[in-house]
């Protein structure tokens, strides 16, 4: 099995009965090192290697995302970037109660 992020422009090159295609989103390229910021890279590589890691599971490790400050920060300028004004301020509100994100500070200040 060959796990691929979704946004990779090379994903449409394998389509073996052996490759499931799985998102990650606003990982993007920096899928590897983030996997690893959250501890999570070697499950998902083992887990692929030895054959026991489902679809399930890998979502299920992903969830980890959502208190990286990384994702937290692509998460919070999606909607900046489109024009939003109260989901952006009620996101950096909620994200800065986790965690001393500065990117999140400097962008709900400037809303």
């Amino acid at each position: 099995m060959i796990f691929m992020n979704f946004w990779t422009p090379n994903t449409p090159r394998f389509t073996g009965k052996n490759a499931e295609h799985l998102r990650a989103p606003f990982l993007r390229h920096r899928l590897g090192s983030s996997l690893n910021e959250m501890g999570i890279l070697s499950l998902i590589i083992r887990g692929a290697l030895d054959g026991p890691l489902t679809s399930e599971e890998y979502y299920k490790l992903l969830r980890t995302r959502k208190i990286s400050p990384r994702y937290q920060r692509e998460a919070f300028k999606k909607p900046v970037d489109k024009g939003h004004k109260d989901l952006p301020r009620s996101m950096g509100e909620y994200i800065l109660k986790q965690n001393p994100n500065r990117a999140v500070r400097l962008g709900t200040r400037a809303l």
